[in-house]
């Protein structure tokens, strides 16, 4: 579960819970929409239910507290669709826990496409705690719907 939620337990018979436990989720690995985003700021973009359409021009979306510990991640899904021409998109990765550290700028191309698509992309290993930020460069018309670091 993720945000807050409202649990009911209907039963028939007498039932006694001592208690829930709930174990911190490993954002950074789990599949992340667009709409989940830390922050979204930038010239034009359109949010609806399920992405975040439209992204235009110095469109930053940025999510934070991005654990990726010892095993680190070099891959990513990202799901969108490029519908006029292709994207230029930059990845960046802020060192959080080493503030001396530089940060990681990988550029992405996504290659036109109507219809939504997986794109993958490979990048030099990241490791630790960031905040990952997408930046979308000028040119860019892009619709985005959700990724997956692994």
């Amino acid at each position: 579960l993720f945000g807050i939620h409202t649990i009911c337990i209907e039963t028939e018979s007498k039932l006694s819970i001592k208690g829930f436990v709930f174990a911190k989720s490993p954002k950074a690995f789990a599949k992340l929409s667009s709409l989940d985003a830390s922050s979204i700021t930038g010239d034009s973009f359109k949010k609806t239910e399920d992405a975040v359409l439209n992204i235009g021009n110095n469109v930053v979306i940025q999510y934070d507290d991005m654990d990726f510990g010892s095993q680190g991640t070099s891959h990513l899904k990202l799901s969108g669709r490029a519908p006029s021409g292709a994207n230029t998109i930059q990845l960046r990765f802020y060192p959080i826990d080493n503030p001396k550290a530089e940060e990681t700028v990988t550029v992405l191309e996504a290659a036109e496409s109507k219809d939504y698509r997986t794109f993958d992309f490979d990048f030099n290993q990241i490791k630790g705690l960031q905040k990952v930020s997408f930046v979308f460069l000028p040119g860019c018309n892009f619709d985005f719907k959700n990724f997956t670091f692994s």
